[in-house]
C-alpha cells in the first residue's frame, strides 16, 4: 500500500505529463460522461427517495445468498498436503 501510494504521489503526475497530450475535453461536452451522468441521475435519485426500501432490498440481498453460501461445500477449496513432496527427476534422453 505505501508503495502504490508512493508511486501514485511520484510517477503518476510525471506520466501524465508526458502521456496525455492536446486539448482536454471539459466533462460537459464528454459525450461518455454525458452519456453516463443521464443514465445515473435518475437511478440515484430514485434511491435517495426510497432509502429505507433501498436498505432493505440490499439486506434481502445478503440474506438470500447465506444460504448458497452455506451449501458450497469443499469442492472450491481443495485438501492442501502441504507436508508431501513432488518429486520428479528429470530423466535424460539417453536413458530412454
Amino acid at each position: 500500500m505505501a508503495g502504490a501510494a508512493l508511486l501514485a504521489i511520484t510517477l503518476v503526475p510525471v506520466l501524465m505529463l508526458l502521456f496525455i497530450r492536446g486539448n482536454i475535453m471539459p466533462e460537459q461536452k464528454n459525450p461518455v460522461n454525458r452519456f453516463l451522468i443521464w443514465v445515473y441521475h435518475p437511478i440515484i435519485e430514485a434511491v435517495m427517495r426510497r432509502k429505507k426500501t433501498t436498505i432493505a432490498i440490499a439486506l434481502a440481498a445478503m440474506l438470500l445468498t447465506i444460504y448458497p453460501a452455506a451449501k458450497l461445500g469443499s469442492e472450491f477449496m481443495p485438501t492442501l498436503n502441504e507436508g508431501t513432496l513432488l518429486y520428479m527427476p528429470p530423466r535424460c534422453p539417453a536413458c530412454r
